[in-house]
């Protein structure tokens, strides 16, 4: 907030959104890695297991960082060797690697017809794209820190790079919007209560039988 978007993450959203035009126009899946992703040696086993619960989902993100292993997450779907599809409770930024179907990608395309955000920010904003804030638990993807990031750190710089009366207004508007994002992001966690247990409940109580991964 407060900041127009740097070169390098206008280029980093266009890219990711090229990417999701063509998914869009396809008829399955797709998985989207950046190019300093590490993937663990369980990564082609969950993503199967996955495809296998193709209902339960239209847009999963993985993280393997040490903040996303100590995150609140609620259990969704049991994906096998104890990993889960999970609901998770804040709204993390992150665009490394993910899963997303046709339907989940034009989602998120309608929300870049106009955005100031950026596009890893915008996959964790469920309020605004419609979609699950879904991830998997244990972590499977992380960044490798070892490659210079061609966004930089200056994003991650707090004070605004507005001047004159747009300035004054962020200071002004600034608490209030972070206070409200706060409200939304526990909001699309605990409102998903009730229909996530229900949802468990009943797919215990029909029987789902378990994929081969599962077992």
């Amino acid at each position: 907030m407060g900041k127009d978007l740097y070169p390098g993450e206008i280029a980093c959203l266009l890219s990711h959104k090229k990417a999701l035009q063509q998914i869009a126009a396809k008829d399955r899946p797709w998985i989207v890695l950046e190019d300093d992703v590490l993937l663990s040696p369980d990564w082609p086993y969950v993503v199967r297991a996955l495809m296998q619960r193709r209902d339960e989902w239209e847009f999963v993100r993985f993280f393997g960082d040490a903040k996303h292993a100590t995150r609140l997450q609620r259990k969704l779907v049991p994906l096998g060797r104890n990993y889960w599809l999970t609901r998770i409770s804040t709204t993390p930024g992150g665009a490394h690697a993910y899963l997303v179907s046709p339907s989940g990608a034009r989602k998120i395309l309608r929300c870049l017809h106009y955005t100031a955000t950026p596009i890893d920010t915008l996959m964790g904003q469920p309020w605004k794209t419609g979609l699950g804030a879904l991830s998997v638990w244990p972590g499977l993807a992380r960044e490798n820190g070892e490659f210079p990031s061609y966004i930089g750190n200056a994003r991650f710089v707090s004070a605004p790079t507005t001047t004159g009366l747009e300035r004054a207004l962020y200071f002004a508007a600034n608490p209030g919007l972070r206070l409200v994002q706060n409200i939304l992001k526990r909001g699309f966690y605990y409102g998903h209560a009730l229909p996530d247990r229900w949802h468990r409940c009943t797919r215990q109580q029909a029987g789902v039988a378990p994929h081969p991964a599962e077992r």
